[in-house]
């Protein structure tokens, strides 16, 4: 072969990047495949349960109050969320779907924009397609609506403000000597402090959903003051106290603050309550160093980006922010303890523009280079909703137990079960309890006892007129004591959980009759 010389290969790389216009386009479509996979499996566990709130706090006179009629340990800012979005929703699951998948494309572009703005072009290509992924990582993304999704989404749009404030051009303390100084003016004074303002105001509402959320703002306001920045700090706390102030006046005006006391007891019982596990923490650690690892490693290597030598790299003042942004976020994610695959997702934005970094240098990148080293993330996102794409393409559009509900109860019935969140949204019946599922059992030692008496209150005097239970319910609990770590790992609290359980089956069996098996479940009705 006839060697070329460096010149002729470097005017030829843009055409290389121009004849793959496709690739980018394609790797976000596939990263957006489990999203559709989701629409399998409308209003399953957390979602429903999500769902479910909205809809108590929209309609109170059918659903009750929350917290007393029906309960959940998370914050009001959940509930108050979650009505806007039944108001304007409705029970129509896609609609909800792709609500997160715009709000994960909209972070992507954002962070992008913001890595286009402090480095270049390239990088800002690098930085969407990373978030494109990682946003819509199939065990991560966990079921089509969640909390993280719109935390990470909020945080995003916070962080890429940040970057903006933080790259500004004379706002370091420590200027170059050869740069001058910069006298700013008015107008320039009055944008950052909306700017900062509006960094705190999405921090918020990140935080009012979960407290990690408020990550993002710890982190300016540290890199602030290492640079001795004390304005952009003080504007932004004030955005993130008003939408806080405005959750906190809803919650007293619907009467639920003597409930908060106990919720945040439960919320700091639920995570001190939790065994980790050195095993699973390694692994789920080890998981996420290798997958990014390897995606950073394959950018370098495999999209390896062709370095201008004429002009030197930009001084970099977003470093301190990004780095610290991302160890509190891995700190956010250790204090929930049980450190489930979903709880992680809050670490791709910060991820993002780090990998977007690897690329500031250069003037050019290479789509197919890019495509592979985000290969595996896809590979395993895929791999893991496979499930999803054929349960869409072969299984029933609602549960079979959803629709002899429907033929058989009344729209006034009320119903009790373990896991019973997607029931409740496609019968729109009411809970019979104020629990939808019973692993409020596991939560910490205390809380067998304490729930288990509660449901069982609540059967005694609310009578619901349905009950569904798994039909081999003793053997199921007796295999979620031996595989569960928050029974296996604690015998006292399995012990309650048994006996509590028990009683609660002898009450079902006592006070209902079975009508119909379907699945592995028994419907009973009330005698």
């Amino acid at each position: 072969m006839t060697a070329l010389p460096a010149t002729q290969l470097l005017s030829s790389a843009p055409a290389r990047t121009r004849a793959t216009p496709w690739v980018i386009p394609t790797l976000i479509v596939v990263a957006l495949l489990p999203r559709v996979g989701f629409l399998a499996r409308p209003w399953e566990s957390d979602a429903g349960l999500y769902a479910y709130m909205g809809k108590v706090v929209a309609e109170p006179a059918k659903f009750g109050q929350l917290y007393r009629d029906f309960y959940e340990t998370k914050p009001p800012g959940v509930a108050l969320l979650t009505a806007g979005l039944h108001r304007a929703f409705g029970t129509h699951w896609p609609t909800w779907v792709a609500l997160q998948a715009v709000l994960a494309l909209a972070a992507a572009a954002a962070l992008a924009q913001a890595a286009r703005h402090t480095w270049g072009r390239p990088p800002g290509v690098a930085t969407f397609a990373f978030a494109a992924v990682f946003l819509n990582f199939g065990p991560a993304a966990y079921r089509g609506f969640q909390l993280e999704t719109l935390v990470a989404a909020f945080a995003a749009f916070a962080g890429c403000v940040a970057m903006r404030l933080l790259s500004a051009p004379g706002q370091s303390a420590r200027a170059l000597p050869e740069s001058p100084p910069r006298i700013r003016s008015s107008p320039d004074v009055a944008v950052r402090a909306l700017t900062s303002f509006a960094l705190g105001v999405s921090a918020a509402l990140a935080a009012n959903l979960k407290p990690t959320g408020g990550a993002v703002l710890g982190a300016f306001a540290i890199a602030c003051l290492l640079r001795r920045q004390f304005a952009p700090v003080a504007f932004a706390t004030l955005g993130f106290l008003i939408p806080t102030a405005a959750v906190a006046a809803w919650t007293w005006h619907a009467g639920l603050i003597p409930e908060m006391p106990a919720l945040w007891r439960e919320i700091s019982l639920y995570g001190s309550g939790t065994p980790v596990l050195p095993a699973d923490l390694l692994l789920k650690a080890f998981t996420l160093a290798g997958l990014c690892g390897l995606t950073f490693y394959g950018a370098r290597r495999i999209a390896r980006p062709r370095a201008s030598h004429n002009t030197p790299a930009p001084r970099d003042r977003t470093m301190t922010f990004l780095l610290t942004w991302l160890v509190l976020e891995l700190l956010g994610v250790y204090l929930q303890k049980r450190m489930y695959s979903y709880h992680f997702l809050p670490l791709a934005p910060p991820l993002a523009l780090l990998f977007g970094k690897l690329f500031a240098t250069a003037r050019e990148i290479r789509p197919l280079g890019l495509a592979a080293a985000l290969a595996p993330a896809l590979g395993l996102s895929l791999a893991w909703s496979a499930g999803d794409f054929k349960t869409l393409l072969t299984g029933p559009r609602t549960l079979p137990e959803s629709d002899y509900l429907r033929a058989h109860a009344r729209p006034t019935d009320r119903i009790v079960g373990d896991g019973i969140e997607r029931l409740l949204m496609e019968t729109n019946l009411r809970c019979g309890s104020r629990y939808a599922h019973l692993f409020y059992l596991a939560n910490h030692d205390a809380a067998p006892a304490a729930f288990g008496d509660r449901f069982l209150s609540d059967l005694t005097t609310n009578k619901p007129e349905w009950a569904i239970f798994p039909t081999n319910w003793r053997e199921r609990r007796e295999r979620s004591v031996r595989d569960l770590p928050l029974y296996a790992e604690r015998p006292a609290r399995a012990a309650a959980y048994l006996a509590v359980t028990a009683h609660i089956q002898s009450h079902v069996e006592t006070h209902y009759a079975p009508v119909t098996q379907i699945g592995p479940n028994t419907i009973w009705r009330r005698n």
